[in-house]
C-alpha cells in the first residue's frame, strides 16, 4: 500500500500456490467478478 493502491492478500487453509478445493475456487471467482464489476464494468 505504499503506492496508495488497493491491495489484498488471501491465504486459504490447505491450499498451495494453486486453488484445489471447490470452496476456494468459488470464492476466488466471486472475488474476480466483484473486482471486474468495480473496476472494469462501467469503465470508459
Amino acid at each position: 500500500n505504499s503506492l496508495n493502491k488497493n491491495s489484498a492478500l488471501y491465504v486459504y487453509p490447505y491450499e498451495d500456490h494453486g486453488q484445489v478445493t471447490r470452496e476456494t475456487i468459488l470464492d476466488q471467482w466471486a472475488r474476480w467478478v466483484a473486482w471486474l464489476d468495480k473496476y472494469v464494468k462501467d469503465a470508459k
